[in-house]
């Protein structure tokens, strides 16, 4: 009967640390998720901002061509 005691608390024991590991690294790989995503929506805003920037070099080299080749013409023109 001891013996079956025995066996049973250890039982019972392993499958309380199962549990707690398992809560523990459950708690570990939600943390890492929440680090992923928040590290996914900063570089998705960097994103965001960096293409708004370049957009808006982009119109003013377009618009500095523009004036280039006005001079251009004005100068051909002479």
């Amino acid at each position: 009967m001891e013996s079956f005691n025995q066996n049973y608390n250890e039982q019972t024991n392993y499958e309380q640390f199962q549990t707690t590991e398992t809560t523990i690294t459950n708690t570990q790989f939600e943390a890492q998720t929440n680090v992923q995503d928040d590290k996914l929506m900063k570089l998705e805003g960097d994103t965001n901002s960096l293409r708004t920037e370049h957009q808006e070099i982009q119109t003013k080299l377009d618009n500095l061509f523009s004036q280039v080749n006005e001079y251009k013409n004005q100068l051909e023109s002479l």
